[in-house]
């Protein structure tokens, strides 16, 4: 049976659905007992800035916890180094995620930053649904082979058949948006400095492979 074989090659470009921050607290005390106390007070004041928001409590998630001992290295006196122990250091890393919305994207950035938890905060535009993205994906790629090969059966003359077999090796999907995102830690300045923006599309490429049969 003769046959063609084509790649097929799918893009796509959807809209960020979905709001994704995250938000790192670090707290150092000397000692353990303070530090452990400090971090959890400082993840309170920010779980309580969520819910000022507008937002549920349990929307925000701890993604990673630390504490340990903390050393600096020093001058020995003897013309090296050595450690010597400096307190305790905790570090709290929480992620956010809600619906695409800027005034409430605004106003959690607002709640947050006066919280007094003095955490670092970065933002992502993201999907919520990876199998919405991945079935379009694929969709685009099939279609394109498709295309393909039927253009270059005609060209040589020859009838398309039936597809044979499709190959797929199942790449991994990029759910982001290329949109940075920063903010003015001024209070002055973010009461100032309204936005309203739409963030880039998330872009996807995929490739199948392709077989039809040559009548």
């Amino acid at each position: 049976m003769r046959q063609i074989t084509v790649k097929g090659t799918g893009t796509t470009a959807v809209r960020p659905d979905t709001v994704e921050l995250g938000f790192t607290l670090h707290t150092e005390r000397a000692v353990y007992a303070e530090t452990a106390a400090a971090a959890a007070e400082a993840s309170d004041k920010l779980r309580a800035a969520v819910v000022r928001a507008g937002l549920s409590d349990k929307a925000l998630k701890t993604s990673a916890f630390s504490l340990n001992a903390k050393y600096d290295t020093v001058p020995d006196g003897k013309g090296g180094h050595t450690r010597v122990f400096a307190g305790y250091v905790c570090t709290e890393r929480f992620s956010l995620r809600f619906p695409l919305d800027m005034a409430l994207l605004d106003k959690v950035l607002g709640e947050t930053g006066e919280s007094g938890a003095a955490a670092e905060f970065t933002v992502r535009f993201t999907r919520r649904q990876e199998r919405a993205v991945k079935d379009a994906l694929i969709k685009a790629a099939v279609r394109d082979a498709a295309h393909k090969a039927a253009v270059l059966a005609e060209a040589a003359g020859e009838t398309l058949g039936a597809l044979v077999a499709v190959e797929y090796g199942a790449s991994p999907v990029n759910l982001y948006s290329r949109t940075e995102f920063s903010r003015d830690s001024n209070p002055k300045v973010r009461a100032a400095a309204a936005f309203a923006f739409t963030p880039e599309d998330i872009e996807n490429t995929d490739t199948v492979t392709a077989v039809y049969e040559l009548l």
